[in-house]
């Protein structure tokens, strides 16, 4: 099976999801960068593959709800004059209301057997999406007065967030030795990236949806700003 998609849009998500999922079937995973596309490629036992089929289905479909939806609102957002990470907290809340909706969508037009070009399948199988985003860019550049300013956008963001189910209980922000990184519970590793990526951190970290956030480290500044708390641990969807 062979996925690609624009470089463009994040790809740590689909990337980390589907080499999970095909470790759990005892596949093969490789990724590669070429003519401006991600490339996935993956194999599994013909035995396991209407499994894998099913849950690359999952993934792809959460994947182009979270992250072409994202992109979509970060270019059609124009009017806000926000800072660089306001927005991306702003989209990202966007980008997981009512996700469900949209994964539901994609999922039940989203046909491959053995290779797949998101961005085309995306523009030419799913054209009833973009309308439904753009009804939603259009709704709020109608309320851009009532939204104007950092305080409007950022008490919607954290309304969509609480109006959103949590899909994690708890997750670590940790910054040391130049990085920052997402830890679950167990202790392992989610996500990695480089201290001078904060805007991806924070969309990562918004698209998790936990419950609870915990920050260990410096340079955090950007989070509290969005997220006002007293301690170093603070509630992005309660």
């Amino acid at each position: 099976m062979v996925i690609s998609d624009e470089i463009k849009h994040s790809f740590e998500s689909l990337i980390y999801n589907l080499k999970r999922e095909t470790a759990v079937c005892g596949g093969v995973f490789t990724t590669n960068k070429e003519n401006n596309r991600f490339h996935i490629c993956m194999a599994v036992s013909e035995k396991l593959k209407p499994y894998f089929v099913e849950r690359a289905k999952d993934e792809i479909s959460s994947y182009i709800a979270v992250e072409h939806k994202f992109d979509y609102f970060m270019q059609n957002l124009g009017f806000f004059p926000l800072e660089k990470n306001k927005k991306v907290g702003f989209c990202s809340a966007l980008a997981v209301f009512d996700k469900s909706t949209d994964i539901k969508y994609i999922k039940e037009h989203l046909l491959f057997e053995s290779e797949i070009n998101i961005d085309s399948a995306l523009h030419f199988c799913m054209p009833e999406l973009f309308e439904r985003w753009k009804e939603i860019a259009n709704l709020i550049a109608e309320n851009k007065i009532e939204l104007s300013g950092e305080n409007g956008a950022l008490e919607m963001m954290r309304f969509l967030l609480k109006s959103t189910p949590c899909e994690n209980e708890s997750l670590h922000l940790i910054a040391s030795n130049g990085f920052f990184a997402i830890v679950n519970d167990k202790k392992e590793t989610v996500y990695e990236f480089n201290q001078n990526e904060k805007e991806k951190l924070l969309h990562r970290a918004i698209c998790l949806l936990p419950k609870h956030l915990a920050l260990h480290g410096n340079n955090f500044d950007f989070f509290y700003e969005l997220f006002p708390s007293n301690k170093n641990e603070m509630s992005l969807t309660k």
